[in-house]
């Protein structure tokens, strides 16, 4: 509407410009004033004077107003069309029997009930928070006590497992794994544990089977 507003009121401006000059144009001396009149002849006229004078004529501002508002109104409905067809979109269609309040009777039914539902789902996740910020907080001082436990645990036999490891190292480092077998095969020969090995006689090496008869 403001722009409207401006449309006819530069149209008003325009009209009253013209209107008082057409009326200076005349020529003053050496003309009968009976034969000089106002030339309404569009043909006769200059194209920028014609053009003006059915701008500023009613038929032309009839036009104009007629124009704009066609326009003003195409740009209204290309921004309105898409919210419209959005928020009939969940409509029933209008083919069928009934009025639009019984053809539509299922969206507002939804729209009723989603309200309500809506309203119960909140109050849902609000006393759901609250009970699980209770839960949390009357088991927090015991689990973290036995999480720390179970760290502290976990740091010893990892620190025991460490220390497992490096004796071993060392032993299989300072023990002849080769030797040693020797000397069970050589001491204990006849044995349960060692049933089909060979005696060397020749050994003279007093070495006692550690293996209880």
């Amino acid at each position: 509407f403001v722009f409207v507003d401006f449309i006819f009121r530069a149209y008003i401006s325009i009209k009253l410009l013209f209107k008082y000059w057409f009326a200076t144009s005349i020529a003053m001396p050496k003309v009968d004033l009976r034969a000089n009149k106002e030339t309404k002849n569009p043909f006769r006229m200059h194209p920028l004077r014609a053009a003006v004078a059915f701008a500023t004529s009613k038929y032309g501002g009839f036009t104009i107003f007629v124009a704009s508002s066609a326009w003003i109104i195409t740009i209204v409905a290309s921004l309105y069309i898409p919210l419209l067809h959005s928020y009939t979109s969940g409509c029933v269609s209008n083919t069928g029997n009934g009025t639009f309040v019984t053809k539509n009777i299922y969206s507002v039914a939804y729209n009723h009930a989603y309200q309500d539902g809506s309203g119960l789902l909140v109050e849902g996740m609000d006393a759901f928070d609250v009970k699980r910020g209770k839960s949390c907080n009357s088991r927090y001082t015991a689990t973290a006590a036995l999480q720390n436990n179970i760290a502290a645990n976990f740091s010893a036999y990892y620190n025991f497992h460490e220390e497992i490891k490096n004796n071993m190292d060392l032993l299989k480092r300072c023990i002849d794994e080769i030797e040693l077998n020797n000397y069970f095969d050589s001491s204990c020969c006849g044995m349960a544990t060692y049933p089909d090995c060979l005696l060397d006689e020749s050994d003279s090496s007093n070495v006692a089977c550690p293996i209880d008869d």
